[in-house]
């Protein structure tokens, strides 16, 4: 599966886990308020920050592939945690929901890191042989040296 394909598939898997959530609250009678994550905002930045210097090509791919994954680590935290929580709770269909989410995260996370094994190497060759087209004092320059 190519880069684009995964987070398109992964979009439509997270208008799902959207639903869930919606059936969670429902069945919980109640809405939380809602706020902003900053710690969500903050590895979203990073990512823009990231991205902002990939480059294009490969590097990019890498780039979009490391902000990815750290996204779905911390989603990965939070739905182990709510799952965990609702276990305690004896809300068995709650916990199930949760699970399939879960579940579903992790395998995108291990769909990104198999990515990240043929992108990575593709982003490390393309950066060498544009370095070795460079003049020593400008491999320098480029922390290639």
């Amino acid at each position: 599966m190519g880069l684009r394909k995964g987070f398109t598939q992964h979009l439509e898997e997270t208008k799902t886990h959207l639903e869930r959530l919606d059936q969670l609250f429902d069945d919980m009678g109640g809405r939380p308020k809602t706020r902003v994550c900053k710690a969500m905002r903050a590895i979203l930045d990073e990512g823009e920050e990231i991205l902002k210097r990939a480059g294009r090509g490969e590097l990019l791919d890498a780039a979009l592939i490391a902000a990815a994954q750290q996204v779905e680590h911390y989603e990965i935290a939070g739905y182990g945690c709510v799952r965990t929580y609702a276990d305690l709770l004896g809300d068995n269909d709650g916990a199930e929901l949760l699970l399939l989410t879960l579940d579903e995260e992790k395998l995108t996370d291990n769909t990104l890191s198999e990515l990240a094994k043929q992108i990575n190497l593709q982003a490390f060759e393309a950066n060498e042989a544009e370095a070795t087209h460079l003049t020593p004092a400008r491999r320098r320059k480029a922390g290639r040296a």
